[in-house]
């Protein structure tokens, strides 16, 4: 097993059309020598969760049948989890997604209410689709993210939400260290990142919530707990940061946590570890930490986060009603359950489609998974 920075997909670098697969040219002795490794075929597990995904778009958009709404954020999620298994439907979503009005509706108006998360998402998906964040859908995404960065006193590098309401929390300071990491905002990336390291908690896990915005300690503090899904996502957005000595040691601690955290069957539990007393295992989780694994090159707790996955995905053997949704991903053992016996119902599908999209990073990090 080892660890470092080798190898990184799609989802931390820019350019992951032509590298996902797009090898080109001939493949035997007459290949241009100085031409660079083409990545390894996705799994066959990840393959069909790509072609579920793909099967739940409507017009490149996951749309909320229960409350019939385009969920923009699940889209992105979406396709962040196909750039490097199906970069065909991965572009059709980014496509849709950046469309003028609907860009601005989910990043927000900074004079009326914007959302850092939000804007920062959706710079990653720019950069991660090979598309110029400082000129999508009409809007420069660095520049509004900026904006969105306090700059003074103690929350220096937090995110912030502009108008009436801050919803910003730390999964949003990992995607905003993601995007100005890819933008090149070297100086305010630095702020980010620091800002973000204070969000890890002595045992190493992250956790998920800022202190109270005028609080004179921003960090951890004694009464916090980590959160998987949160650390596995600090750990993507550190292992990206080229030359960060303290983004290096904290991943390396957060790693360290998430090892220790998983099970013995390969799984993670989600929510705020220590919040409940028995917290269960979840394909949400477990392919979130699969990912932030295989980029550190852990590749045997890798390769178990994905096969434990891969024990929730519905096969072409399924029967029932779940004969046509080949590819899904259950939440759990009970949703599977669920799911065998009534199918995916529409009040079910928001989970199944969410679970799916995340359990797909697990399985595209390891291709022989």
């Amino acid at each position: 097993m080892r660890r470092g920075h080798a190898g990184l997909p799609a989802l931390l670098v820019v350019g992951s059309l032509a590298l996902a697969g797009c090898s080109g040219g001939s493949s035997g002795p007459t290949a241009d020598p100085s031409a660079p490794p083409s990545s390894p075929a996705p799994s066959p597990d990840a393959v069909a969760a790509a072609d579920w995904l793909g099967g739940q778009l409507t017009d490149g958009l996951v749309v909320n049948e229960q409350y019939d709404v385009a969920d923009v954020g699940l889209s992105i999620d979406v396709a962040l989890g196909l750039a490097d298994v199906d970069p065909v439907t991965a572009a059709a979503v980014g496509d849709a997604v950046t469309e003028p009005r609907t860009l601005a509706g989910y990043v927000g108006d900074p004079d009326t209410a914007a959302y850092a998360g939000a804007t920062a998402k959706a710079a990653v998906l720019a950069t991660t689709l090979d598309l110029d964040p400082t000129d999508v859908g009409g809007l420069d995404l660095p520049a509004r993210l900026e904006g969105l960065v306090s700059t003074e006193g103690p929350t220096v590098g937090r995110v912030v939400d502009a108008g009436p309401d801050d919803f910003a929390n730390v999964v949003g300071q990992t995607f905003a260290v993601r995007a100005l990491d890819g933008a090149g905002d070297g100086d305010l990336a630095d702020d980010v990142s620091a800002f973000l390291v204070q969000q890890q908690c002595d045992d190493g896990g992250f956790r998920s919530t800022f202190s109270a915005p005028r609080a004179a300690d921003q960090g951890c503090g004694d009464a916090d707990v980590p959160d998987t899904d949160t650390t596995a996502l600090a750990v993507v957005a550190l292992l990206g940061r080229d030359d960060d000595e303290k983004a290096a040691a904290a991943a390396e601690e957060a790693l360290s946590w998430l090892l220790a955290e998983q099970g013995d069957d390969g799984s993670f539990a989600g929510g705020v570890v220590g919040a409940q007393d028995d917290p269960e295992p979840n394909a949400n989780s477990t392919g979130l930490a699969g990912q932030a694994l295989a980029l550190a090159g852990e590749d045997d707790a890798a390769g178990q986060a994905a096969r434990w996955v891969s024990g929730l995905q519905v096969d072409a053997d399924a029967p029932g009603p779940l004969a046509e949704e080949v590819g899904a991903v259950a939440y759990d053992q009970d949703a599977l359950d669920r799911g065998a016996g009534q199918g995916i119902t529409v009040p079910q599908q928001d989970q199944w489609r969410r679970t799916t999209a995340q359990a797909v990073l697990a399985l595209a990090a390891v291709p022989g998974a």
